[in-house]
Order: C-alpha cells, then structure tokens, then sequence
C-alpha cells in the first residue's frame, strides 16, 4: 500500500511524506518504508515487484491513494489531434505524463528534489474544462501566493 505524498520537497518518515507498507499475505505485520521523494518510492516499488516476480513468488497487489478514475467525458475535455481512436484512459495518461514534470530543479548528481508543477497543471485543467457554476475536477485552487 502507497500513501502517497501531495509534499512538493524532499521528505521522509514524517507527515506528509511518502509511506509505502509491504509484505507477503502470510506476514503478521507489513514492512514499512518511508522514501524522501516520488521518484525514490516508484524506484523502491519497482524494485520490490520485480524481485517478486523474478523469484516466481506469488502474485502482486498494489494499493495507492490516487485517484484511479475520471468523471465521464473527462478524457474527451482532454483529447487532441493525435489521439484519435485511443481509449479514454490512454488520453489522460497521455496528457499528464506531457504536461506534469517530476523533481524540478533536479541537478544532474544530485538526490530528486520531489517538485512538480502538478498543480498548476491541475489548475490549467480546471480552468480548460469549468464552466460558471463548477471549479472543475481537481481540488487545488490557485491563490496568490500559492495552492490550497
């Protein structure tokens, strides 16, 4: 299971910060890991599947807070010329692996720095897709100043 972060620097083994509990189903009690960024934990949990699936141990099930789905008609608010014929889905994968950049300000050498522009690119969706009695489907509003 995946708790994961909305923090937009690098933390770990606090709140709001990355938690990932994992285990067999025999286990009495889940191993829990607290990476410092996105990109540590996805490289964490990678690892972990492909350990799994290597040693031919059993199935995998992973659990993460995120939203797994969008209101209907969502991905074709987000279509563009090249994705014709693509599933629902595929379009709104698309769209936010082009538009959301991961660990901004990452210099090469350097550990990730955990900053995206998730927000404001959920922000840019609001507003593409709102209309004067609806803020949209994402849940941060911008403020001056910052993102509540």
């Amino acid at each position: 299971m995946v708790d994961w972060s909305g923090s937009d620097r690098r933390r770990g083994g606090r709140a709001d910060c990355i938690w990932i509990a994992h285990g067999r189903a025999t286990t009495a009690e889940p191993s829990t890991v607290s990476p410092s960024s996105r990109t540590d934990a996805e490289q964490l949990i990678r690892a972990e599947i492909e350990s799994i699936v290597a040693a031919n141990k059993g199935r995998v099930l992973l659990c993460a807070d995120f939203g797994y789905g969008y209101p209907a008609g969502f991905a074709s608010l987000l279509a563009n010329p090249g994705s014709d014929g693509l599933p629902p889905w595929r379009i709104v994968w698309q769209y936010l692996s082009k538009h959301i950049q991961d660990d901004l300000g990452t210099k090469p050498g350097q550990q990730p720095t955990n900053r995206s522009n998730r927000f404001e690119v959920a922000n840019a969706i609001n507003a593409a897709v709102s209309g004067p009695t609806s803020p949209g489907p994402f849940w941060c509003l911008f403020k001056p100043g910052g993102y509540v």
